[in-house]
């Protein structure tokens, strides 16, 4: 597994098109569509047995998944044996994840990722899903495969969580999409600085937006749209400098990330 800054992968095809889907989904962003997590037949399953000590299974979801999935898969032992079973993810070139223990308390465990595959993380190409338990080894392959799907950084929707709760200014928000995000996905068109990030202006009613989405029930596309659309239009923007005290005593105290309080 190859370590890296997170954002989310360049969007493909005509930028144009996906201006007028951007506007299309401001006006009618209440047309939401939640993808469901659902168990795959057993058809789309591979398993792969231990060499020695306890019979070992391992299940995949399915063989394929693609950016915005979360890994899921059924490890199946023909002992509890009450120790812990352990696994890793390794890549094509032989690159292995952190050992990533795991609780076996009964025959069947289903493990499913809390985070969905990010380009930055995971580059296209075979996985294995490798498990040892209790002296005995299985493993099992999955294919991610690109695709034009916009996925983007599981660390956005915390910080869009924490501007929903009043915890960030709204500022926080953009200058992280300008950070961890590619700017064919949602072009910030601005800088931003110490001195403006209390300045950026995102209108109340986004929030409602950004709401459905931190709660998955509009998807990345969706919102990596509405928000390209809005900061391309100028409906979010930086507030000329005033004096009036934006971005001094204004900000609430909060902190500059890395930094000391503005």
């Amino acid at each position: 597994m190859k370590p890296g800054a997170v954002h989310a992968g360049a969007r493909t095809g005509n930028h144009g098109t996906a201006r007028v889907r951007a506007a299309a989904a401001v006006i009618a962003v209440a047309a939401v569509a939640a993808a469901a997590l659902g168990t795959m037949p057993a058809s789309f399953a591979q398993t792969a047995h231990a060499e020695e000590g306890p019979d070992i299974a391992i299940s995949m979801g399915k063989p394929v998944y693609q950016y915005c999935d979360m890994l899921s898969y059924v490890i199946s032992v023909s002992e509890v044996t009450g120790q812990a079973a352990t696994s890793y993810i390794i890549d094509e070139d032989g690159k292995s994840s952190q050992a990533i223990p795991i609780s076996i308390d009964v025959q069947e465990t289903e493990i499913r990722a809390p985070f969905p595959f990010e380009r930055a993380i995971f580059p296209a190409g075979t996985y294995t899903i490798s498990v040892e338990y209790s002296g005995g080894r299985a493993s099992a392959d999955f294919e991610l495969a690109d695709s034009e799907i916009t996925c983007l950084p599981s660390q956005l929707r915390q910080i869009t969580a924490a501007w929903l709760s009043g915890t960030f200014h709204g500022g926080f928000l953009i200058d992280s999409i300008k950070k961890s995000v590619d700017s064919s996905v949602i072009d910030v068109p601005f800088e931003i600085e110490r001195d403006t990030i209390y300045r950026i202006v995102i209108p109340e009613w986004v929030k409602t937006a950004a709401y459905w989405w931190v709660t998955g029930e509009i998807s990345d596309d969706a919102m990596a749209g509405m928000l390209d659309y809005l900061l391309e239009s100028g409906t979010i923007y930086v507030q000329a400098g005033d004096g009036s005290g934006v971005g001094g005593t204004s900000d609430g105290g909060q902190s500059w990330p890395g930094g000391s309080e503005t």
